[in-house]
């Protein structure tokens, strides 16, 4: 330590002095790179990049859980970013999280380096939990929460808008669809669901179930359902996948064929083949992910649960 301390005096004598009078330059937030193993995928006019990005746009993680976010360039050249996720709020001795929003910041190139400019927050009309963005038609964004509640909103007005989509959402992917909701139609015990997905084979319905268990956060899970397509709350075959790797919840994004795409809220992805029921793909656990490991779950987000569906 004591060598150490003495490179540093050594190492600062010599550095330059600048001119009195000057002024350091400002920081720069450099563009944020995104990893080859970070999920996006086109959505409207814009692009949907899965992943918590508090640390990248100086969000304050204090104040805010992000899902993910969607980007677009705006007229004159600026960069337009929607980060999806909820307000953090402990003024009642306990910690919220009920309270859906959405920031809009306008990115400023300055220097030929991307720096955030203004951000507005606005909360989605009645509280049903983190909000995590799943499509858009142009500059109108559909926002989903994990109990299946679902809204419009448009970027280019800056509002969410009425009436909101049909709950829950439902698109078709790979040779499935989509569901946009963690409440399972039959009981599963011990896990706490995102979304699922589902494919008819026959008069086999076999749906895919999404999230994490209950009592580890960081253990993602899939649970394959096999019914059938005329009694889909009746399963013939509950069948337990966890992830290889302990990375948090994962969600349904994409599907290719059978191979499903799974992304976590730290953006990275899994895939999951339905075919041979096994993860094809996972991703290294970056260094901050492995201390997160030993600490407890991080404040602000846990998923819904999987209540029974009425």
């Amino acid at each position: 330590m004591e060598e150490k301390a003495y490179q540093e005096c050594v190492e600062a004598f010599q550095t330059p002095t600048p001119p009195r009078g000057t002024k350091p330059s400002p920081p720069m937030t450099p563009e944020p790179t995104v990893l080859a193993n970070i999920f996006q995928r086109a959505a409207g006019a814009g692009m949907i990049v899965e992943g918590d990005v508090t640390s990248q746009y100086l969000v304050p993680a204090m104040n805010y859980v992000t899902l993910n976010s969607w980007r677009y360039t705006e007229t004159g050249g600026k960069r337009a970013l929607v980060i999806a996720g909820a307000k953090k709020d402990d003024s009642n001795g306990y910690l919220d999280i009920s309270q859906g929003v959405v920031i809009v910041m306008i990115m400023e190139v300055i220097n030929d380096q991307q720096v955030p400019g203004s951000s507005e927050v606005y909360q989605t009309p009645i509280k049903a939990g983190p909000v995590r963005i799943v499509d858009a038609n142009g500059m109108q964004l559909i926002l989903v929460t994990a109990s299946g509640k679902a809204f419009f909103f448009n970027v280019a007005l800056r509002k969410f808008v009425s009436p909101d989509p049909s709950s829950p959402v439902r698109r078709a992917s790979g040779v499935g669809t989509i569901v946009e909701t963690g409440i399972t139609p039959f009981p599963i015990e011990n896990y706490a669901f995102e979304n699922q997905w589902y494919k008819e084979v026959g008069s086999q319905r076999i749906a895919v179930f999404a999230g994490s268990e209950q009592q580890n956060y960081w253990q993602g899970v899939l649970i394959v359902a096999v019914t059938s397509s005329s009694q889909p709350t009746t399963p013939s075959a509950l069948e337990t996948y966890l992830t290889p790797d302990q990375a948090g919840p994962i969600w349904i994004v994409e599907a290719e064929g059978e191979r499903l795409i799974l992304a976590t809220r730290a953006g990275t992805k899994f895939i999951f083949d339905v075919a041979s029921r096994q993860f094809v793909s996972w991703p290294d656990a970056p260094p901050e992910m492995e201390m997160a490991l030993s600490a407890t779950p991080p404040l602000g987000y846990t998923p819904i649960g999987s209540p029974i569906a009425p």
